[in-house]
């Protein structure tokens, strides 16, 4: 017989890009961005040491994209990207990605950042070990940086940089200090170094549920 059958798909992810909005700063409405989000899970994706995963992508965005994966570290067959064009306007790709180790992963549009007419959210993905560490509990805690137009709406990434406020997210509270408050009941804080950002900067420190 020709053409054997190849492993077996052990896990599967809808991602979607769409246009959506974002509250960065008190007092202001939300800003309009572009984001990659995981129409297939409701509380994170979580995938598994192992897994060999369908990726199915939706651009419903007005420009050519895919979703660019890091953390992956396998070897160039786990690339989804490699000798495929990017998915078109209106349009549905289907691809493949092997999940060698555990750990967090991160995919965004990055490599198509001077088309994007919106700044783009990225989306972590953790994967787990096969066998479940015992843990009280997970914290995904993901640090965005956000340029911000005097009207307070943000710019995409590949702007020119001009001097500007900046707004640090992290996947609710606003807290405009110099240094984040503790994040009470995970034992841990986030800390960065004095005059590392403007005094113009806003912290958004939140933890996912």
């Amino acid at each position: 017989m020709a053409g054997g059958a190849g492993p077996s798909v052990t896990a599967q992810i809808a991602l979607q890009a769409r246009p959506a909005t974002l509250a960065l700063k008190p007092g202001q409405p939300p800003t309009p961005i572009w984001e990659l989000a995981a129409v297939s899970h409701t509380r994170g994706v979580h995938l598994k040491r192992g897994d060999r995963c369908e990726v199915v992508f939706r651009n419903d965005l007005p420009v050519p994209l895919a979703p660019v994966w890091y953390g992956l570290n396998g070897p160039a067959a786990a690339d989804p990207l490699r000798g495929r064009a990017p998915t078109a306007p209106d349009a549905t790709e289907t691809s493949i990605i092997s999940i060698p180790n555990a750990g967090t992963l991160l995919t965004d549009f990055r490599l198509f950042e001077d088309g994007l007419k919106q700044p783009a959210r990225p989306l972590p993905i953790i994967a787990e070990e096969t066998s479940r560490i015992a843990v009280d509990r997970d914290e995904v805690l993901l640090i965005e940086e956000w340029r911000l137009r005097p009207d307070g709406t943000a710019l995409p990434r590949a702007a020119p940089p001009r001097t500007r406020p900046r707004s640090i997210q992290s996947t609710g509270r606003l807290h405009a200090s110099s240094q984040p408050p503790p994040m009470s009941g995970c034992g841990c804080a986030l800390s960065m170094a004095p005059n590392a950002l403007s005094s113009q900067s806003n912290w958004r420190i939140t933890r996912s549920a």
